[in-house]
């Protein structure tokens, strides 16, 4: 099922004629501002987190990035969701320093033991 964010609301669209299946809960903006968006005018970015085998499981999207209002000052966190559960909420995490990008990569490390 795609998933559209925009600004800081987001929605499950259904995937042939894109009618809303859920509105899931409001993106929060920055901490010190609610409101903050995650689209204009300063871009942030959504991934879907790494699955791995056997897939059990729940899907997770982490968006960062995104800007206030006005003098748009780029956000300092990032959010994650799992979109499919029960309840959805939202968790934010702050970052080191401000960000805004077009472009979004996950950087996973995963030790394997079995050489």
């Amino acid at each position: 099922m795609p998933l559209l964010g925009y600004w800081n609301e987001a929605r499950i669209l259904e995937p042939v004629n894109f009618d809303t299946i859920q509105e899931l809960p409001n993106i929060p903006g920055n901490v010190n501002n609610f409101l903050a968006g995650r689209t204009y005018p300063l871009e942030g970015a959504a991934v879907p987190l790494p699955l791995h085998a056997p897939y059990t499981d729940p899907l997770e999207i982490l968006i960062c990035g995104g800007s206030t209002v006005g003098a748009a000052e780029a956000s300092d966190n990032c959010v994650s969701l799992q979109p499919e559960a029960a309840q959805p909420q939202w968790v934010l995490e702050r970052m080191v320093s401000s960000l805004a990008n077009d472009q979004g990569i996950v950087f996973a490390y995963e030790v394997d033991e079995a050489f």
